[in-house]
């Protein structure tokens, strides 16, 4: 009897564990629109980044270069500043350092690193009702090289 119910609960575990686990596609996905957001803002392309976002889309810049402010910009104010050229234009590469997905929602831990400076943040993506994912928010740390 102790044996079937030790069984019974590994049989448990296994599978929770299993369902628990996201499709190999859902973290492609997400590194996908990760690396093609940071293209398209180094090379300031506003329409093809902007599809990437959600219509909620933030920035929250905490204290950025040099800043004591906490400063959000929204979807629209982000895509004028890369128009217009003030952000953006740096080549960055991108290093994964975390992916949690936890059923229509994820977090990315990523390192940007340019010519001068590095971006560590963290970027917030909903998947929506089509299966699509777009950024939601981004959470960036900013350091001189």
């Amino acid at each position: 009897m102790n044996k079937l119910i030790v069984t019974l609960t590994l049989c448990s575990i296994l599978v929770s564990t299993q369902a628990a686990t996201p499709p190999p596609s859902d973290l492609k996905a997400i590194k996908q629109v990760v690396t093609n957001f940071v293209a398209h803002v180094d090379a300031r392309q506003s329409d093809q980044a902007a599809v990437l976002l959600h219509q909620d889309f933030r920035v929250v810049a905490n204290q950025l270069m040099g800043s004591t402010e906490v400063s959000l910009l929204n979807k629209a104010t982000y895509l004028e500043l890369l128009e217009a050229g003030k952000i953006g234009g740096d080549q960055r590469r991108v290093t994964f350092r975390a992916v949690d997905i936890s059923g229509n929602n994820a977090q990315v831990k990523a390192t940007l690193k340019g010519q001068k400076l590095q971006f560590d943040t963290y970027f917030t993506l909903v998947k929506d009702a089509t299966g699509q994912w777009l950024l939601v928010q981004d959470l960036p740390t900013v350091t001189t090289l």
